[in-house]
């Protein structure tokens, strides 16, 4: 009885432990420059990202209109404001390596899509890698800080 009890114990902390490392990515992150804050956070078994500030969140050109995602590749989605973007997609949290994987990454920036995968550097700040190829051979690396409060 003792050892069924040590064994559900173990498999307990083992079964969150691994939950735990997969949700250590949800919360806010600033990116590259401070130029937004993404917000990641678990939908079903998915990780996903949205733009929720931006540093400059008004069009160049027309100050009264908000940044909109007009470099996309498809026409009816060149109308959507930048602001509140689902941009990163389809991470899901790999045990083994410590990483989220098989996720993409939408720039709208270019209005390409990239594979992506991100991992939690020993000082915090979120290694994410963009590349052409599912192998991340050809492609940016962005190192991404959390944050802690959000910009108004």
């Amino acid at each position: 009885m003792k050892r069924l009890f040590l064994v559900l114990i173990f498999l307990s902390v083992c079964i969150f432990a691994g939950e735990e490392s997969g949700s250590a990515v949800t919360g806010k992150w600033y990116t590259v420059e401070d130029k937004s804050i993404v917000e990641i956070k678990k939908v079903n078994d998915k990780f996903i990202g949205n733009i929720i500030w931006l540093k400059e969140p008004m069009d160049e050109k027309d100050s009264a209109k908000a940044k909109l995602d007009d470099k996309n590749p498809d026409e009816k989605l060149r109308g959507r404001a930048i602001l509140g973007l689902e941009f990163l997609k389809d991470f899901k949290y790999d045990d083994k390596s410590s990483k989220w994987i098989d996720g993409v990454i939408y720039n709208p920036e270019d209005g390409k899509t990239y594979y992506c995968y991100m991992v939690i550097e020993k000082d915090g700040r979120l290694l994410v890698r963009g590349s052409i190829d599912a192998w991340g051979w050809v492609g940016k690396t962005q190192y991404w800080t959390r944050s802690l409060t959000t910009k108004k």
